[in-house]
């Protein structure tokens, strides 16, 4: 995937699953929003229950982690100020009703 595809745009997730990719759009990209929606409603749980993570994650921002911390608990959210102001404030994941059928 290109950054130029997101950059500053609406983006529409749809059929996010848990949300993983919705996520790296709306923190590597550089897009304005990223809703991700799926008719899964337990997948739809999940996806919410990460970005309540990513949430929480993003208020410790200020926090300095040391250097062996990836290498013991998984990668560290990027916390720079260009990315900070955006993400997760710039991600949502909502449950479709499958009403078509």
């Amino acid at each position: 995937m290109r950054p130029e595809w997101f950059a500053g745009k609406d983006v529409l997730d749809i059929g996010c699953n848990v949300g993983n990719i919705t996520a790296a759009i709306a923190r590597d990209f550089g897009a304005k929003s990223v809703t991700g929606i799926d008719i899964d409603k337990k997948l739809v749980q999940i996806a919410k229950k990460n970005l309540r993570k990513a949430e929480s994650l993003s208020c410790k921002s200020d926090q300095q982690f040391p250097k062996s911390f990836p290498d013991v608990y998984g990668s560290i959210p990027d916390v720079s100020s260009e990315n900070k102001s955006k993400f997760p404030k710039n991600m949502k994941v909502e449950i479709i009703i499958n009403s078509f059928i």
